[in-house]
């Protein structure tokens, strides 16, 4: 895991979409001296990384175009414990 803040890694990896950075995988491999991407993967809706969306496709309606958020805004109900609000 790493952060890529204000870099061009996320866009050279090609995991760019819309110009935001978009989280991914990737899995490289060194043969002879050279590191080679040999393969990688999105993470988001659908994939096979989160279990919540194979529990959204249960719903009737889906997932109705939700996408996680960086933030999302707390109600406190406890200070140790935060509920979505």
């Amino acid at each position: 895991m790493l952060s890529a803040k204000g870099t061009t890694f996320f866009k050279d990896m090609g995991f760019e979409h819309k110009k935001l950075p978009s989280l991914g995988v990737s899995v490289f491999e060194k043969r002879n001296g050279k590191v080679t991407r040999i393969a990688k993967s999105y993470f988001g809706p659908g994939d096979d990384y989160c279990v919540i969306w194979h529990f959204f496709s249960l719903l009737p309606n889906g997932s109705k175009g939700w996408h996680p958020k960086y933030a999302y805004k707390y109600l406190v109900a406890s200070s140790r414990y935060p509920v979505a609000g």
